[in-house]
């Protein structure tokens, strides 16, 4: 009688176990056309918007304001960055993590794959598409806090771009028919590409 006793208590226990696998295992399908709406919601931003604030400018992030402080934390493949300089950058990774450091004129809009301002307020192409008007945002400033002028953009394309300071892959990727793109001062905060020819 107890041999019965035993092997039936076995017996429940492994039916209990099994049910409880089982049902671990089941995936309840509850999608519902009202979470099929909700995943066609935008992923990402929209475009910020630009405003002016006691003579600086400002992009107005359409993004939900975040709180001061925490840390950022990124992964790479490989030894880690050998420099933050993005300039002196001949890898992967310091290039990525140089990106993050140091702001452009311009950016690529993630929606639409437009090239919006950045640095720059507004930028304009002229009528045959070989000059580039780029007005710069007032109110910039280096990490020691000078302002951010038309000089600095100039001082950047010629001396350290067009003089292949570090990485020359940046300068050789503008070279035009072997002429690379002349920069001029019009003023404090604007300054004018010029190519020989249209070029991306």
């Amino acid at each position: 009688m107890t041999h019965i006793k035993k092997l039936f208590i076995l017996i429940l226990l492994i039916s209990i176990i099994c049910v409880s696998c089982f049902s671990v295992d089941t995936i309840k399908n509850d999608y519902s056309d009202n979470q099929a709406e909700k995943t066609e919601e935008k992923l990402y931003y929209e475009q910020p918007a630009d405003i002016s604030i006691g003579g600086r400018d400002f992009v107005l992030s359409s993004l939900p304001v975040g709180k001061f402080g925490g840390e950022f934390i990124t992964s790479t493949i490989g030894e880690g960055p050998k420099t933050f300089n993005p300039w002196t950058a001949k890898d992967a990774t310091s290039s990525e993590i140089g990106g993050l450091l140091y702001d452009s004129l311009l950016r690529t809009d993630v929606n639409t794959g437009e090239v919006i301002p950045n640095l720059a307020k507004k930028y304009q192409i002229s009528a045959d598409n070989k000059s580039y008007t780029i007005t710069l945002r007032k109110g910039l400033k280096w990490s020691d806090g000078k302002e951010i002028t038309s000089d600095d953009v100039i001082f950047t394309w010629n001396e350290i771009i067009k003089g292949g300071f570090g990485n020359t892959s940046t300068r050789d990727s503008v070279i035009i028919d072997g002429h690379f793109p002349a920069v001029e001062k019009i003023d404090k905060y604007t300054v004018k590409f010029t190519t020989i020819k249209p070029f991306a």
